[in-house]
């Protein structure tokens, strides 16, 4: 790992990812709602006059319910795909991957984490952006789990 690593919490969950997929922090932007669906996303908000689905970590997590509905921070990620959205509650900190190790995860109840970073004794769940994206299928149409491409 030779890019940096961005430590953020959600929902009284601890979590972590490499900069390298972090494009901007943005302070409670704007989060307009969509009609349910089978595909997942509920919430999408505009990055650079750009729609960009914020991914619902509350339903990917099995049996957890003190996940928030409002938005304090969105993390604006890359992908192979596009642009998606990560709700965070407060961005902790960011650490040289030296400082910590990873290890497999304590908890597997978070699809796409198979990894904990570990740093200053505590668990941070290491996100794979990639592997979250494939929870969802591909939506038809303007707005996709998988955001705007990128230029």
């Amino acid at each position: 790992m030779t890019q940096k690593i961005c430590l953020i919490s959600w929902g009284g969950r601890l979590m972590a990812l490499s900069t390298a997929q972090v494009r901007k922090v943005l302070q409670a932007p704007r989060i307009f709602p969509l009609p349910p669906t089978n595909f997942g996303v509920t919430r999408v908000f505009f990055y650079q006059d750009e729609l960009v689905p914020l991914l619902p970590f509350e339903s990917l997590l099995a049996g957890e319910s003190d996940f928030r509905q409002d938005v304090c921070f969105v993390l604006v990620a890359r992908s192979h795909r596009g642009l998606v959205g990560l709700p965070v509650d407060r961005v902790l900190k960011v650490v040289d991957p030296a400082a910590g190790i990873l290890v497999a995860a304590e908890r597997k109840d978070l699809i796409g984490c198979d990894e904990d970073f570990l740093f200053a004794e505590q668990r941070y769940s290491f996100l794979d952006i990639e592997r979250l994206l494939n929870v969802f299928p591909q939506m038809p149409g303007a707005v996709s789990v998988c955001g705007p491409k990128e230029a």
